[in-house]
């Protein structure tokens, strides 16, 4: 298909296209998108400071102290030695032993 504008110069007139018309469309919500997401992300550093400190003077008690304990997950197993493998054996032995009498 030959789009021409009429005048023989062989220019085509895609920009008055259905196609190019759906592509300029999206491309303009793609942008409007954009620059809505960098406005929000702007504003959502001018939070109001005043009003979270009040929040935390009320609700102090809630925010005292907390504790963070830290368990460490080897990556490898680690080495058992035997003498420590059998005296557990042992005890779980007992342990099951008295807990069935």
């Amino acid at each position: 298909m030959d789009f021409e504008d009429g005048r023989g110069s062989g220019k085509a007139w895609v920009d008055k296209q259905p196609t190019y018309e759906e592509k300029i469309y999206f491309a303009r919500l793609q942008i409007l998108s954009q620059e809505l997401s960098s406005a929000m992300q702007a504003d959502s550093g001018k939070f109001r400071t005043p009003m979270w400190e009040e929040y935390y003077k009320k609700n102090e008690a809630n925010y005292d102290q907390a504790t963070f304990n830290r368990i460490i997950v080897p990556r490898t197993k680690q080495f058992v030695p035997p003498a420590a493998r059998e005296a557990k054996a042992r005890s779980e032995d007992t342990t099951t032993t008295s807990s069935s009498d």
